[in-house]
């Protein structure tokens, strides 16, 4: 049995002044199907790539849609097959530097889509923790926090001071 899947776009937006990225938590039906304690699962901000779209687009416009960050590029970190045994879904990761919001959560996402979403902007410390206690159990934003743990201090320090 083959299954077909679709490229995805996958941002996770990043404040290296803060030190604060933005998890997305949403309902998924796969947890709950399995049983899951808590069927609400953090990831990044993700969507499928439309046709004749680019990843970056898709990347750049579901920022917009389900997190209202309104971003001028994307820094690509990662392509690739996120179960190839199983089917041909292809995501494209993306880190996105943004300034967040103050608040540490509100909602987000297209009500003509659906979408019940809740954002968190929480410390990238608190993030590796939560992955740490196995409460991120999304493996491509596990990958995504673990590369930007790689290369956090350069952007940190590459970041304008606050206010410039």
């Amino acid at each position: 049995m083959k299954f077909f899947g679709v490229d995805a776009a996958l941002v996770l937006p990043y404040d290296p002044r803060s030190d604060r990225v933005l998890l997305v938590e949403q309902f998924r039906t796969g947890p709950a199907r399995r049983g899951a304690a808590n069927p609400w699962t953090l990831e990044p901000v993700a969507g499928i790539v439309d046709p004749g779209e680019t990843p970056e687009e898709a990347g750049l416009r579901e920022a917009r849609e389900e997190a209202g960050l309104v971003l001028d590029r994307l820094i690509p970190i990662f392509d690739g097959y996120p179960s190839p045994g199983s089917n041909t879904d292809f995501f494209h990761c993306f880190l996105a530097l943004a300034e967040l919001p103050r608040e540490e959560s509100w909602r987000g996402g297209l009500a003509e889509e659906d979408e019940d979403l809740r954002l968190h902007a929480v410390s990238f410390d608190r993030a590796m923790a939560l992955v740490g206690r196995g409460e991120i159990e999304v493996l491509p934003l596990q990958a995504m926090l673990y590369w930007l743990a790689h290369h956090r201090v350069s952007l940190r320090d590459a970041a304008p001071p606050s206010g410039a």
